[in-house]
């Protein structure tokens, strides 16, 4: 599962680098980190906070198609880009929960 979470983080980057059209396939990376085993949480949280910073801060083209949308009565490409960030940060919020630090002395010892 540890490998399932790093391939998440990777196919992010990846998306970063793709004009145009990476920013609507984040959402490919966010469903598949909700199944990621204990392993690999880390990493496929790494990679939503990746995707959530590309759609909101850096994919300029699907800001830009939302607001010339919205200028024109058109709610769809705002909905898509509200939906997809709103996604990241609701997967980001589900990993987040699930993760867990792992105790390094879990064993109780009885005082006496």
């Amino acid at each position: 599962m540890k490998i399932f979470g790093f391939s998440i983080l990777i196919f992010s980057i990846l998306l970063c680098f793709i004009p145009l059209a990476g920013g609507y396939f984040t959402w490919i990376p966010a469903f598949m980190a909700l199944f990621v085993g204990r392993p690999g949480i880390r990493y496929a949280l790494i990679g939503v906070i990746v995707n959530g910073v590309h759609v909101m801060v850096f994919s300029d083209f699907m800001r830009f198609n939302a607001k010339l949308g919205l200028q024109h009565g058109q709610y769809l490409p705002a909905t898509v880009y509200i939906t997809l960030a709103l996604l990241q940060v609701v997967v980001g919020l589900v990993l987040w929960f699930r993760h867990e630090p792992v105790a390094s002395n879990t064993r109780k010892t009885p005082k006496g």
